[in-house]
């Protein structure tokens, strides 16, 4: 329920989104390298649990990049135009593309950290 000054809705998203992002943290950290492509990136990894929740296939239609960049600005905000690999490389890369090498758990774990820390 909303208050007035909307404090009790905005504080009801955050503690919503806090656990989302727990539950993405969750599997990726538990999941076995190459898993599945649920778990192997962030962005899917939302999706699928938001999916498993919800049970509704309205997310198997709209664009995932606009979705995330709508429900997690903070995440999209730390996108640095890179994907990175874990020998140190890197390459342009674009929003809606990895932003680190395939199965390389710990940045994906330490952006989530982060993400979580600040609320």
């Amino acid at each position: 329920m909303k208050t007035e000054d909307g404090v009790k809705y905005i504080t009801q998203i955050d503690d919503y989104k806090r656990e989302l992002l727990m539950r993405v943290r969750n599997r990726i950290e538990n999941a076995k390298r190459f898993e599945s492509f649920n778990t192997d990136y962030i962005c899917y990894a939302i999706k699928s649990v938001l999916f498993e929740e919800t049970s509704s296939y309205f997310l198997d239609y709209i664009l995932l990049e606009d979705f995330i960049a709508e429900l997690f600005p903070e995440f999209i905000d730390m996108f640095d135009g890179f994907c990175w690999y874990e020998d140190g490389g890197k390459m342009k890369a674009l929003l809606g593309y990895t932003w680190w090498e395939s199965g390389w758990k710990e940045p994906r774990i330490r952006i989530l950290d982060t993400i979580l820390q600040t609320w």
